[in-house]
């Protein structure tokens, strides 16, 4: 368990999440409330990711966000609309997706926001969400209990193995994640 800690650990202090999660953060700067949830949320408390992206659940005005999305497009960043064919509660919308080259031209970084809407269950993952601070900035982590919910909606193969992995990892409320999966699925 201490290789595998500190590989973690390794991945928090890397160059991608120092680039990506805090570069984002500082251009959040206060005017939203976001949660990092996806893979780099499964890596702050089981195994590192295979994604290069950072995804956000954020709970946002859309005259926020659409300033937000200005920035980021001033920052270099592309920005794409995300919808969503999954049409339940306790599962995003919608969203947008940003992406920019790095200097070398041969990597990108990528940041998706999914949107929590009117969700109340979703603005609760938001709120829920772990205050922590990585390299010197604060960020909301999704306790690993919403992460799990969320992952087990998606459904996808990475999705499930995430979904075990921070089972091994950390202790968690089953019954809170069996309650939520009943309630949506």
């Amino acid at each position: 368990m201490r290789e595998y800690m500190q590989h973690r650990v390794d991945v928090l202090k890397g160059a991608q999440f120092r680039r990506t999660v805090l570069g984002v953060q500082k251009l959040i700067d206060g005017r939203f409330e976001s949660a990092l949830i996806g893979g780099l949320a499964v890596a702050y408390y089981a195994n590192p990711p295979v994604t290069v992206d950072a995804d956000f659940l954020a709970d946002v005005d859309e005259d926020v966000f659409n300033n937000f999305r200005a920035d980021m497009v001033r920052a270099r960043w592309g920005a794409m609309p995300l919808a969503f064919t999954t049409r339940r509660a306790g599962y995003p919308q919608r969203g947008f997706a940003f992406e920019r080259m790095l200097p070398d031209m041969a990597k990108y970084e990528r940041a998706d926001f999914l949107f929590a809407g009117e969700d109340t269950y979703l603005q609760s993952v938001v709120r829920r969400g772990k205050l922590v601070t990585i390299q010197g900035a604060r960020l909301r982590v999704a306790r690993p209990e919403d992460i799990i919910v969320l992952k087990t909606l998606s459904g996808r193969d990475k999705d499930i193995e995430d979904v075990f992995a921070l089972m091994r990892a950390v202790k968690v409320d089953q019954r809170y994640i069996d309650n939520l999966v009943e309630r949506f699925l």
